[in-house]
């Protein structure tokens, strides 16, 4: 039977091949099927894994490479590599003294390479376990001994100490490295919130009700993996961040309403919008990407959702219609979903950054025109950075009337007048995603 830290290993590979598009869970859920894996222990310990050696890449492969050529690390089979960065992170940061890490890593390279090369890992492994890895970095200069010992690049590390102090910076980079809460939200168009926590109990899920959010719960613990059970296939529960609920707070739908979700793909605030019309009034919900919009639109028809109208555009040129209440919870750099994406730490960049910023001006210079005169439009985004957030508002404030939204949350970044109007949430503050919020009417 294939172990977990063989299908870590084919997990971690297949990230190696599509680092720009790779989405973790298509690639576990891929692994796991094609290795026709059902035991659920394994299938947990292998995503495990994969998710904690991937927060750490950058410090296992420097590890890596001390030991290794650097070209022939970068040369080795592919699955050889991974096995060993596995290793490295259960040898370094993950040490449990009654597994022998490097005799189980021996044999199972063993079995596909033969003794030279599994005495050669093992010996790589040797030293990486004796290596004084914090006597080195500190002999290191600052960017690099943090982004060395809190697992960021260099690029985040610099920007996070610039808009939070070093400090801060660190408790957010901590944040990032450390499990997600797993935010739960009852679905009132299919149960009642009391209906759905008895459901939850009865499937051995236990849960913590937010304070503020009734229909929201963190997840305590569960006999089962919640995307597993049928309340949670039924849509009778759905998974959504706190944050992203915080952001449909914000825009109050009321029923009967006429309300446009511009950047509507997946459909989880969506279908919150409905539940809070009461599956009334108007729903149009745009995507320009037809599979997302396709599959949104059977997650919606799950989830009990009738009142939806969907169209496939481009919601930077899109022009039909007058609004209520407009959503734009626009593309972004996904700055702040480290913690439950820790591959968008090596692949953003400042670049990456601008190109979103760019995006958002249009999406809300456009939208703005489809907003009836005394409605409200609310602008998020899933990103730290003030770029795609207090940036893009300072474009339009001399169009719009900014409004306090009543949710919880930090207020802006200093330097903007409005700052004191918005709504930012961070991971190591709030235990959610890092989400700006702004809340607005026209003038």
């Amino acid at each position: 039977m294939i172990t977990s830290r063989e299908l870590a290993a084919d997990m971690l590979t297949q990230y190696e091949i599509d680092k720009k598009n790779a989405s973790l869970r298509t690639i576990f859920y891929n692994t796991v099927s094609s290795a026709k894996t059902v035991d659920i222990p394994v299938r947990t310990s292998s995503y495990g894994l994969f998710i904690e050696t991937l927060k750490r890449l950058n410090t296992i492969d420097y590890l890596l490479i001390r030991f290794v050529k650097k070209n022939r690390f970068r040369n080795w089979d592919p699955f050889l590599r991974n096995l060993l960065r596995i290793a490295t992170l259960e040898l370094k940061f993950n040490y449990d003294y009654t597994i022998n890490v490097e005799e189980i890593v021996y044999k199972l390279i063993h079995k596909r390479w033969g003794k030279e090369g599994a005495k050669y890992a093992k010996n790589v492994l040797r030293r990486i376990k004796e290596f004084d890895l914090e006597g080195t970095l500190n002999k290191l200069g600052q960017s690099e001994q943090m982004s060395l010992r809190y697992f960021h690049s260099t690029f985040l590390v610099n920007r996070f100490v610039k808009i939070f102090g070093q400090d801060e910076a660190v408790d957010l980079m901590q944040k990032n490295n450390e499990k997600k809460t797993v935010w739960l939200r009852a679905n009132t168009l299919k149960s009642s919130v009391e209906e759905a926590v008895q459901a939850l109990q009865e499937e051995g899920t236990a849960v913590k009700q937010d304070n503020y959010y009734t229909e929201v719960f963190s997840l305590v613990e569960s006999e089962n993996p919640v995307p597993l059970t049928p309340i949670f296939r039924d849509r009778v529960i759905i998974i959504q961040d706190k944050a992203s609920v915080a952001a449909v707070y914000a825009l109050d739908p009321k029923p009967g309403e006429h309300v446009l979700d511009a950047c509507a793909a997946p459909g989880m605030k969506t279908s919150l919008i409905s539940a809070k019309m009461r599956n009334t009034g108007t729903i149009t919900a745009i995507d320009n990407n037809e599979a997302r919009l396709n599959k949104m639109k059977e997650l919606l028809k799950l989830a009990g959702v009738e009142n939806v109208e969907f169209v496939l555009a481009d919601s930077r040129k899109f022009s039909e219609g007058k609004y209520d209440k407009i959503l734009l919870d626009a593309p972004c750099s996904s700055s702040g979903v480290i913690q439950s994406s820790p591959e968008i730490k090596w692949r953003l960049n400042q670049k990456q950054v601008n190109l979103y910023s760019f995006i958002q001006k249009d999406l809300l210079k456009n939208t703005l025109k489809l907003l009836k005169k005394k409605g409200t439009l609310v602008f998020s985004t899933c990103s730290i950075f003030p770029e795609e957030g207090e940036q893009i508002i300072d474009t339009v404030k001399e169009k719009v009337t900014i409004i306090k939204p009543k949710i919880p949350g930090s207020k802006g970044y200093e330097g903007y007048a409005f700052s004191p109007k918005l709504k930012r949430l961070f991971p190591h503050k709030h235990d959610t995603q890092g989400f700006f919020i702004c809340k607005m009417k026209l003038k």
